[in-house]
């Protein structure tokens, strides 16, 4: 999970700060919570509680799910068989008009047309 790597990795002070001054603009979708316990709860429950409340606090915004994001990840998941977290993960961007998804997950490039897939990496280039 790249959103982890922008709380955790020192080399991403600078973007992490971009973020917080406002001028840089990140959002999550609230059902990657559900992906960080996923990922972070199997070793330690108490490290993606943790993590969570780092979010929620810092000046990323988060979105929640609604019918119309509801509706966006299941064509994305017919049309593009995009595991159905992911799915609503991109169309919680997708319809609150992100250009950019933050993943390494290849399978997101299915989607690059309509939401572009991008690395820390890329957009630590991208923030100077």
């Amino acid at each position: 999970m790249e959103i982890l790597n922008l709380l955790t990795n020192p080399g991403y002070k600078k973007l992490k700060a971009a973020i917080d001054n406002h001028h840089v603009k990140a959002e999550i979708s609230a059902v990657s919570f559900t992906e960080i316990y996923k990922v972070i709860g199997k070793t330690s429950e108490r490290e993606a509680r943790r993590i969570i409340r780092e979010i929620i606090a810092s000046d990323i915004s988060f979105r929640v799910v609604d019918y119309r994001v509801g509706v966006k990840a299941g064509e994305l998941r017919l049309h593009y068989g995009i595991p159905t977290v992911d799915a609503l993960i991109a169309a919680t961007g997708i319809m609150s008009n992100a250009t950019h998804i933050l993943t390494t997950d290849s399978h997101f490039q299915t989607i690059k047309k309509i939401i572009k897939p991008i690395t820390m990496k890329e957009i630590k280039k991208m923030v100077k």
